[in-house]
């Protein structure tokens, strides 16, 4: 196997290069290739196996390429050496890898890559800090990680939200992204196609966009001109832009007042979703539901809910409300909508 020469090293050595500019100024880019990267694997059904900062290199434009496919294994493969084999990174390791579960084979799936994809998002953001860098020896992490069946302690890679050298806090809501990666049950944890839009819409928009502003920019100046958080905005806030290019539509239920959007509004397809009368009165039930999980300010309640044969076409005021309701549905799903599933929807 041939592949190409990659003369700026791992993600890992590009950052101290780039040293004293944090890396708030190019996570973002980095690890919006990082996710693409992952999604075209699992969407040819092969799983990394061993993604962290030191498997991720640089190539001649600063593009960040996954590397070191030795553990890399098909999805659909019941038995497989390179699956089978323990070998890898201890630390990057999602716990059902550490301790499988007792009469189940130990098998690196799309859902222990996830597990590695939140610890390199904290990883980058922070230049190089380690996952369960609280834990002196790979010894002690896998004893303390053995003791969740007794004590129900879900020991976390990174305990406390990561800072970059210049003291940037990571964003609240790739930060959000990045511990809904650490759940426990695999099939809690996103996809990777939701990390990528979410991400992805992240990188293009700049870092205000994900709602927290870095203190300092790539070369020490003041970065209040990051965009504003979509999530700060009200309807009363849109209806004062005339010159935004929108669309009306009217809410049902008790407000009958038109609604004005954004061009850059979100919408999630949300279904198959039984609705015998009005719509809004079940889904505002599920929604206040769903809210109890999830910090508060995580989740913006969508402005107009719409009847689409069997589904739901929720309007949020911006993608990234949008996109944050997907993710925490997929993840959080409970009885009796355990079928029903959130999908972002390119605008008409």
């Amino acid at each position: 196997m041939i592949s190409p020469w990659m003369p700026r090293g791992s993600a890992l050595k590009y950052m101290k290069e780039q040293s004293p500019t944090p890396s708030s100024a190019y996570a973002l880019d980095l690890l919006n290739d990082v996710v693409r990267g992952l999604m075209y694997l699992h969407s040819v059904h092969v799983v990394h196996g061993d993604l962290c900062g030191r498997n991720i290199l640089m190539d001649e434009h600063g593009r960040a390429c996954l590397a070191d496919f030795g553990l890399a294994a098909f999805v659909d493969l019941e038995t497989s050496i390179k699956s089978s084999t323990r070998s890898g990174s201890t630390r990057w390791m999602a716990p059902e890898l550490l301790l499988p579960p007792p009469n189940l084979p130990f098998k690196r799936t799309r859902e222990s890559d996830i597990w590695a994809l939140g610890c390199v998002c904290c990883e980058i953001w922070s230049e190089g800090a380690i996952p369960f860098r609280h834990f002196a020896t790979d010894t002690v992490l896998v004893l303390a990680l053995s003791e969740f069946t007794e004590t129900q302690r879900q020991e976390s890679p990174y305990p406390d939200k990561p800072h970059d050298t210049g003291g940037n806090p990571m964003p609240d809501d790739l930060w959000e992204l990045a511990r809904s990666c650490f759940q426990y049950e695999p099939s809690e944890r996103p996809t990777v196609d939701t990390m990528a839009d979410i991400i992805g819409y992240a990188a293009g928009h700049g870092l205000g966009s994900m709602g927290t502003e870095p203190v300092a920019s790539a070369r020490g100046t003041s970065t209040h001109k990051a965009l504003q958080s979509s999530t700060d905005r009200t309807v009363e806030d849109l209806n004062k832009q005339p010159s935004t290019p929108s669309f009306y539509a009217t809410a049902k239920g008790k407000n009958k007042q038109p609604i004005r959007f954004d061009e850059e509004w979100g919408t999630v397809r949300f279904g198959p979703f039984d609705v015998i009368h009005s719509p809004e009165e079940p889904f505002s039930t599920l929604f206040k539901r769903l809210s109890q999980v999830v910090r508060k300010d995580v989740l913006v309640e969508p402005l107009l809910v719409e009847q689409d044969d069997d589904h739901l076409s929720l309007r949020f005021q911006g993608p990234l409300e949008a996109h944050n309701f997907a993710m925490t549905w997929m993840v959080h799903r409970f009885d009796p909508y355990l079928q029903v599933t959130a999908a972002v929807v390119e605008n008409e």
